[in-house]
């Protein structure tokens, strides 16, 4: 065997080794379409957190949206990636469009904006990949690249959770917290693929 074939065969065991995981939730069971809010919760929440979380959810409904054309991209390139990177990728956009979901039912509920009106908005959104491009050059880079995006979403939406999810109810309150949960697990799980590139060096 060749040093390269050597290499190539640790790197192998190595990310089949990784432990990825993936947050299991049911978002019909939590927040089911037909769920109504309670008009106290918004009637009872401090000043000015009602309004400025309408604002934060029409942000946040939407950039959730944005991982599937950002999949797509990736995708076309699939040939040039690891099984276990797109097993993780595979996960990882499964999660993001159920926090798309949960954040259009959230915002549905908190700022009564409907569905339809999501959608077209949504699809009036304008993707562009050429900023970014620079770190989707190769899986090290997307990893790398992945865990500092992911772990900045933890702590926004460990802030978000404190300062406005818990001010609506146990169902919106437990969305907020599978968000950070969900966050966590896709640094975690970036980390440990990033960790199988070190038998490269």
């Amino acid at each position: 065997m060749s040093a390269i074939q050597h290499t190539q065969h640790l790197r192998s065991l190595s990310i089949s080794a990784a432990r990825v995981k993936q947050n299991i939730w049911d978002l019909d069971a939590l927040l089911p379409l037909s769920y109504c809010l309670s008009p106290q919760y918004i009637e009872l929440a401090p000043r000015g957190i009602h309004s400025n979380f309408c604002h934060l959810l029409s942000r946040d409904v939407y950039s959730e949206g944005d991982s599937q054309p950002l999949y797509d991209y990736i995708m076309t390139r699939s040939d040039q990636m690891s099984p276990a990177f797109l097993a993780m990728l595979d996960l990882w956009l499964e999660d993001e469009l159920k926090h798309y979901e949960a954040l259009r039912r959230t915002y549905h509920c908190i700022a009564g904006v409907d569905f339809a009106e999501m959608d077209r908005q949504f699809a009036a959104r304008v993707h562009e990949i050429k900023p970014i491009e620079m770190v989707l050059v190769d899986e090290f880079t997307m990893l790398v690249t992945m865990m500092f995006d992911e772990i900045g979403s933890v702590y926004s939406y460990r802030r978000d959770l404190w300062e406005y999810y818990r001010h609506f109810g146990t169902a919106i309150q437990k969305i907020g917290h599978h968000l950070v949960k969900d966050e966590g697990m896709h640094f975690s799980n970036a980390a440990e693929l990033l960790l199988t590139f070190q038998v490269m060096f």
